[in-house]
């Protein structure tokens, strides 16, 4: 038995000795779990096609600061980002609940993302030409220049994809303009 006793002591003291070890070890170098994907057409942002974009168009401190307050300005209100108040979610939640559906319970819900819809496309369309107005005739010919060299550059990528694919690939998704 004392020996037993002796066995469990000198176990429990190696494990107790290894965990505080092991806790004293430096973190390892470098990140740490597997490395993010590489970028790609679902990692990058494109801007609403009714947005401006400004691809490398250098602006003014000035500049800034007013589309800085323009966008702040018409930044939309947290409730209204609340999945349970837009109504595509609520068509969506409608359509996938089991038991009977009513096509004027559908109409109702079509109605108010069309109002929706539009109010969303008027306040973009607002605030697109609000930026306008504070560039130069000249940065928005940058702008859409820069625009049209990307759009060309995302054509040309494609059809080398495509190539690589052999002649039996499916045509791609047009680009995000």
């Amino acid at each position: 038995m004392k020996r037993f006793l002796n066995t469990v002591l000198i176990s429990s003291a190696s494990l107790a000795a290894l965990v505080g070890v092991a806790q004293a070890q430096p973190a390892p170098a470098g990140p740490v779990g597997p490395p993010p994907p590489p970028p790609g057409p679902m990692m990058q942002h494109h801007p609403h096609p009714l947005m401006i974009a400004l691809p490398g168009v250098v602006l003014s401190e000035a500049q800034k600061e007013k589309i800085h307050a323009i966008l702040e300005a018409n930044r939309p209100d947290p409730a209204q980002m609340n999945p349970a108040n837009d109504p595509h979610h609520q068509l969506m939640e409608l359509l996938q609940q089991p038991g009977d559906l009513k096509k004027s319970q559908i109409k109702k819900l079509e109605k108010a993302i069309e109002k929706s819809d539009r109010a969303h496309l008027e306040k973009m369309v607002d605030v697109s030409l609000a930026i306008r107005g504070v560039l130069t005739p000249q940065q928005i010919q940058q702008g859409f220049d820069n625009r049209q060299k990307i759009h060309d550059l995302h054509h040309q990528i494609a059809a080398i994809l495509r190539a690589g694919q052999g002649p039996d690939a499916p045509p791609p998704a047009p680009p995000v303009p």
